[in-house]
């Protein structure tokens, strides 16, 4: 007896998972003028993808595991992603003191040489000795470091970062939908027939299961099959503290069982410390630091710093867990340390009945755009006129480099009325699409309700309408992170007001 399936919309692909590389698949498949529909059963960067120590870097430390192709492929793609957005992913130098007994100051300076080279510095700064003695890092480290090393790389918030690629490739007609979960996929009448939670079917050509930590889960709960690789789930931790010291440089604790630990300044009064890296074997819905996690980076912190920290100035703790695709654990030989397993990415393709479905297993956000443009091109036995990448050419909107002096200009002079620290908040979260919810606005009265923290009802209906922010905690944590500097009774005003606008209906209109 023959199925039948009633479909509402058909695209020519569907991608699962609104982390990053969800959403950078979705913007290069749609530049590449396919019809795109991409779900995630959350929020966008809901889990893993808002969850990383927020650097695009070439990872220095995978140059000791012998890792240069993923470095250096890193450290092209880290010049790429700063020109295309320019003053949101941002220049960092990076401390790195030398301890007796770990790694030698000769393969410190070595390693570092190695990664000034192997990519393209481009504004950066290049590596510089540093001595710790009478000078502004004296107050800051103990006594047991004299000297040590400087260099850079860039760091970004990774949420956001999510965000604008999923906004670029609405603007090119894909249709994002977050909250939504797909249900089931079946193969049949020469599509992809395609169940979602809200009671919709929908049929496509071709699938990407981009759902990181779930990608195998995925397999099983809707395809009905097995896996095509394994994977090892390994959670990262970070705590955010208040801040340690008065320095713009973040700073790289080597620890004793050979990882490392980064202290990055962070939301003006807080320092951002991580990462951990624990094998999870637990659920998936709720991942939260441990308590011998936070003990563990407190340790790293109290170890080698002045300043001293108790487990009740942990202010946030944040986790996630990365899908690390390790080449080594099906052979007989003992599985590596966690933090030695390989950041990079395969794809995995099943091609049956000419209805293709890629999972995507592993990568690093610094690679998103390399490792979506791989996806997309896996496409083009299917899709006939299907070109190539355009995201290398192709600046993300809200910080096109054309034009933005001025732009810049006019955007202080238009709002001169409203506050500096404002102006400056939403330049930096919305490049030029700070213009959507401030538009004829003078006055701060003109915002609209204030939650608290700078956080006004026009930027949180901009946020509903345009960013597909559904909850309290979209926009204090991702959207923003302001939840650091607001009170529980100003977080939970602000959840009761979104619930009341979407119980209205209402649109949202700014």
């Amino acid at each position: 007896m023959e199925q039948t399936h009633k479909s509402t919309k058909t695209y020519d692909l569907l991608i699962v998972g609104g982390g990053i590389n969800g959403t950078g698949i979705a913007r290069d498949a749609a530049l590449r003028g396919l019809k795109v529909c991409l779900c995630e059963q959350g929020d966008l960067a809901g889990a893993t993808s808002s969850a990383s120590t927020k650097l695009i870097h070439g990872g220095l430390r995978y140059l000791e595991f012998g890792d240069f192709k993923l470095v250096r492929s890193a450290l092209l793609e880290r010049k790429l992603l700063m020109s295309l957005l320019p003053g949101f992913i941002k220049p960092l130098r990076f401390v790195l003191p030398y301890k007796k007994g770990m790694r030698p100051l000769w393969l410190l300076r070595l390693g570092l040489w190695i990664y000034d080279h192997l990519g393209p510095l481009g504004d950066l700064s290049p590596t510089a000795r540093r001595s710790f003695q009478n000078n502004e890092f004296s107050p800051v480290l103990k006594e047991h470091f004299t000297e040590g090393l400087e260099y850079s790389d860039g760091w970004v918030d990774d949420a956001r970062l999510v965000i604008f690629n999923a906004i670029e490739a609405a603007q090119e007609g894909a249709d994002i939908r977050s909250y939504c979960k797909v249900k089931s996929a079946v193969r049949d009448e020469g599509h992809w027939f395609i169940t979602l939670s809200n009671g919709e079917s929908i049929k496509v050509k071709a699938l990407v299961n981009a759902t990181g930590p779930f990608v195998n889960q995925f397999i099983k709960e809707t395809e009905k099959s097995e896996p095509l690789r394994s994977i090892r789930l390994v959670r990262g931790s970070h705590i955010v503290v208040p801040k340690l010291y008065d320095l713009d440089q973040a700073f790289i604790l080597q620890q004793d069982d050979g990882r490392i630990i980064f202290t990055i300044p962070y939301e003006k009064h807080f320092t951002l410390v991580g990462t951990t890296e624990t094998q999870h074997d637990g659920s998936l819905k709720k991942i939260k630091a441990s308590e011998e996690e936070i003990k563990y980076l407190l340790s790293a912190v109290n170890r080698d710093f002045r300043k001293s920290l108790k487990r009740s100035d942990v202010t946030w703790t944040f986790s996630g867990v990365r899908p690390l695709f390790d080449k080594s654990e099906n052979s007989t030989k003992e599985k590596k340390a966690a933090h030695k397993v390989s950041r990079d990415y395969e794809l995995a393709i099943d091609k049956a009945a000419e209805l293709p479905i890629i999972h995507v297993y592993g990568g690093k956000i610094t690679t998103f755009r390399k490792l979506a443009i791989e996806v997309v091109d896996l496409l083009k036995p299917f899709f006939a006129k299907l070109g190539s990448s355009r995201t290398e050419a192709v600046p993300y909107a809200a910080f096109d480099p054309v034009g933005h002096e001025n732009w810049l200009k006019a955007y202080h002079e238009q709002y001169v009325l409203l506050p500096l620290s404002l102006r400056s908040r939403w330049l930096n979260s919305y490049g030029r699409r700070a213009d959507w919810f401030l538009k004829g606005v003078k006055s701060k009265k003109e915002l609209g309700k204030e939650f608290g923290a700078g956080l006004f009802e026009r930027e949180v209906r901009y946020l509903m309408t345009h960013e597909w922010a559904m909850t309290a905690e979209d926009v204090l944590w991702r959207r923003t992170k302001l939840g650091l500097h607001m009170t529980n009774s100003q977080r939970e005003v602000l959840e009761t007001w979104m619930q009341e606008q979407q119980e209205r209906s209402e649109l949202y209109q700014i």
